[in-house]
């Protein structure tokens, strides 16, 4: 058997036994690589040495799989920083492992577990194993170089050497004694590689680049989204384990009140426009540059789901946070009501209040329509928030502004393809 048709075949097994990991795993490219010691990924492929897959069972190649699946999931491939590749691969399998043993799998005992390491980000356990010897490093002292993982590695690592001052087996033949000493290297070989597969690298771009931090987060929430959508399939299957539905319920859970984020898309419109209304008092001379003033920002447009998920209570409500905006930011809000397609627009302003909202509508739901729609307008809004309960699979096409999803109850069931998400308090 070939080593790619192993891993194929390993991959098949884990949709069969681990839907939601074999799910996620046809998202990686399988790519050999004689330079890779073991297996190792960067969120978008799995690189694995042949001769290594060829070497261990096919359990284990499922295992591992699924454990550098583990490192995608936790966003380790977009978190290192300027840490030691070394000390945060490390740090990132204690941190791995113990998340895999909270979501019910059973951890091989080459894959390095430890229970002190339980909830622990890799940030915080990096920390704590190498934090100490940083410290030390720092100050010249290089007492503190071998640390307590690297201890417990070693320690490992001897004890599965033979006693040297044994000699009961003297008596065999020398031929024996060489092939059992083979045999022995060749096993402690492969634990010793066993006990280092699944590394992780970091994300880079098509060229091989380092990716900016916009760029990190995007490939966050791709992942984020993909792993949501396989725990659907897998719960759709009753295979989902109640520590991975926790999980992901958490991942998806809004952090931020609403009014936060759009605070924050409005200021970033502010300072993104550079006027030469007034000059720049920074720089003399001849040279006249902008400087950062906005001299009116554009609407807000307010789109509401007026489906027949939207009861009276919503509407009452979203009518009072039209309000809200409209205080905050002294900006006219362009509303524009949608289910199935636009029923009717409108605009409110200081001048307007109180706000009396024309919800028309009543039938399915789909988002597309409003994204068409500001395709139309002859002047882009400041952003877009979308008032809605979220029941809807029918987004369009992402629109060149900022999108805030406004969600009026419930957990958060899914993340968008863009924009953010967050629920009405």
């Amino acid at each position: 058997m070939k080593a790619m048709d192993k891993m194929i075949q390993a991959r098949s097994a884990l949709l069969l036994d681990m839907p939601f990991f074999g799910n996620l795993s046809l998202k990686l490219e399988l790519i050999e690589d004689e330079k890779e010691e073991t297996m190792a990924t960067d969120g978008d492929s799995i690189f694995f040495n042949p001769d290594f897959v060829l070497g261990i069972s096919l359990y284990d190649v499922k295992m591992i799989i699924a454990h550098e699946i583990g490192h995608i999931v936790l966003n380790h491939h977009t978190r290192r920083g300027d840490r030691d590749l070394t000390e945060w691969n490390l740090s990132c399998d204690y941190a791995d492992n113990a998340w895999l043993k909270s979501g019910g799998m059973q951890i091989p005992e080459y894959l390095k577990y430890s229970p002190a390491f339980d909830n622990q980000s890799a940030e915080k356990i990096h920390k704590e194993l190498f934090g100490k010897k940083k410290k030390e490093d720092e100050n010249g002292d290089d007492s503190g170089k071998q640390n307590k993982a690297g201890q417990d590695d070693k320690q490992q690592s001897q004890g599965n050497e033979p006693d040297k001052g044994d000699k009961g087996n003297q008596g065999g033949s020398q031929a024996a004694s060489n092939d059992d000493s083979s045999q022995f290297e060749k096993d402690k070989t492969q634990k010793d590689k066993l006990s280092k597969a699944g590394g992780v690298k970091d994300a880079k771009d098509e060229k091989g680049n380092d990716l900016s931090e916009s760029e990190k987060a995007e490939k966050e929430q791709e992942w984020q989204i993909a792993v949501t959508q396989s725990a659907n399939m897998a719960e759709k299957a009753g295979e989902l384990p109640g520590g991975i539905r926790n999980f992901v319920t958490a991942m998806n859970e809004p952090k931020l009140d609403w009014k936060e984020v759009l605070n924050r898309f409005v200021l970033e419109q502010v300072q993104n426009d550079y006027s030469f209304s007034r000059r720049n008092r920074r720089y003399n001379g001849n040279i006249i540059l902008p400087s950062l003033y906005n001299t009116e920002l554009k609407p807000i447009l307010l789109a509401i789901d007026t489906s027949g998920s939207i009861t009276e209570e919503d509407k009452k409500l979203f009518a009072s946070e039209v309000e809200e905006i409209i205080y905050q930011f002294n900006l006219p809000v362009n509303v524009v009501y949608c289910d199935t397609k636009i029923r009717h627009t409108e605009t409110f302003d200081l001048d307007t209040l109180p706000v009396k909202l024309d919800c028309r509508g009543g039938g399915g739901t789909r988002f597309k329509p409003v994204m068409e729609y500001i395709e139309t307008l002859e002047e882009a809004p400041s952003c877009l928030v979308y008032l809605t309960d979220l029941e809807c699979y029918d987004f369009g096409n992402e629109p060149d502004v900022p999108v805030l999803w406004v969600q009026t109850r419930g957990n958060i069931r899914m993340p968008v393809p863009f924009g953010e998400v967050v629920l009405l308090k």
